[in-house]
């Protein structure tokens, strides 16, 4: 899998906060503020409640700029990761094609 190539999964999923994104990547919250700040990933919509801002971020855009920043042993993770969200979404696909 190259750098350019983003999972169906990660493509067809909504939006998440930066604690969403952190989690889904393996990361800490923190790294993704300052991937923010360095304008390497950028929030498709910000929510406000009060004080509170929220900033919301594409999945593949998350897993993108992870694919791009992490090294080593965080980026094969994220790989297997995804390529097993990819083979149960299309185990899924196929068995509720079957069905019908």
């Amino acid at each position: 899998m190259t750098s350019r190539d983003v999972p169906a999964s990660a493509a067809a999923m909504p939006v998440l906060t930066a604690r969403a994104a952190a989690r889904m990547v393996g990361v800490d919250e923190a790294t993704i503020r300052q991937w923010r700040a360095r304008g390497y990933l950028v929030p498709v919509a910000q929510t406000q409640v009060g004080p509170r801002r929220s900033n919301w971020y594409r999945r593949a855009d998350v897993w993108e700029c992870a694919r791009r920043r992490l090294s080593g042993k965080q980026r094969e993770a994220i790989d297997t990761l995804w390529a097993e969200v990819d083979q149960e979404l299309a185990n899924a696909q196929v068995n509720r094609h079957s069905v019908a």
